[in-house]
């Protein structure tokens, strides 16, 4: 019941991160930039930062730029963690549109680790896989991560020890989900690379299936929900319907010419 996921800022499919790109700078101060960023640790000192955001129709509540995670005040109010669970800074947003100013935007950084994944079990790449790849704990490249079965982490937004990616619990996964809050997703680690990942939404988790063309984003099917049981709630996957099976003309053929002569008969 206790659910993991991996909290990754995510561009919906209707803006699209070109447009967002485009549309987007941040200039910031690169001293600070170059003493990097702090993986599970409280910053001493707030970065100097300046967001131009112009694209007019953007409301995203979160959105990643290079390191930083832009969070907007309707998801620091929805997430209401303690002050001492989490950090935000201010910006300067003064060059961005109207739209992008009124979400008083600031850059959260999450100051804590927990000890949550499998390595063992999971599939990822250390930088001497791929030579010229960068160094640190950022560097593992993971397509695939299992979180441990009795992991209890203290928090509810918090970066794994070992991978340093940022996880969140379902408690506030689905508190974001149910305030309609914009720009992040929450995927299952185990498949959240590929065209068939997994992710959280209130109806469950759901699975990205083919595209559709006239939504210009894919589809999604339900694969997991919450059942009610003796032992209370449990995780219970969604049977799937039987895949169409191919049309087999010769069978068809075969089957015909036999039910023909067993009439003539």
């Amino acid at each position: 019941m206790n659910r993991i996921w991996k909290f990754t800022p995510w561009v919906p499919y209707e803006i699209g991160s070109n447009k967002l790109v485009q549309a987007c700078s941040v200039l910031f101060d690169a001293a600070h930039w170059k003493r990097g960023a702090s993986i599970g640790q409280f910053k001493s000192e707030a970065p100097d930062v300046q967001l131009n955001l112009t694209l007019d129709e953007c409301s995203l509540d979160c959105f990643m730029w290079e390191s930083w995670i832009f969070v907007s005040e309707r998801l620091r109010n929805t997430m209401a963690l303690q002050a001492r669970a989490i950090q935000y800074f201010d910006i300067d947003a003064s060059g961005s549109a109207p739209l992008a100013r009124s979400m008083h935007y600031k850059i959260m950084n999450i100051p804590f680790t927990e000890d949550v994944s499998e390595p063992a079990r999971s599939d990822f790449m250390l930088p001497e896989m791929y030579p010229g790849g960068p160094t640190g704990r950022l560097s593992k490249f993971a397509r695939k991560i299992f979180v441990r079965s009795d992991a209890k982490p203290r928090h509810q937004l918090f970066h794994d020890h070992f991978f340093g990616e940022p996880f969140c619990t379902d408690e506030l996964a689905l508190k974001i989900l149910r305030a309609g809050c914009t720009g992040v997703r929450f995927l299952d680690p185990t498949q959240m690379i590929g065209d068939r990942i997994k992710f959280r939404t209130l109806r469950g988790v759901e699975e990205e299936a083919e595209w559709d063309a006239a939504a210009k984003a894919p589809k999604s099917d339900l694969v997991e929900v919450i059942v009610q049981t003796d032992d209370g709630p449990k995780w219970t996957a969604v049977p799937r319907p039987r895949e169409r099976q191919e049309f087999d003309w010769g069978s068809f053929v075969e089957k015909a010419q036999s039910w023909a002569q067993a009439f003539r008969h």
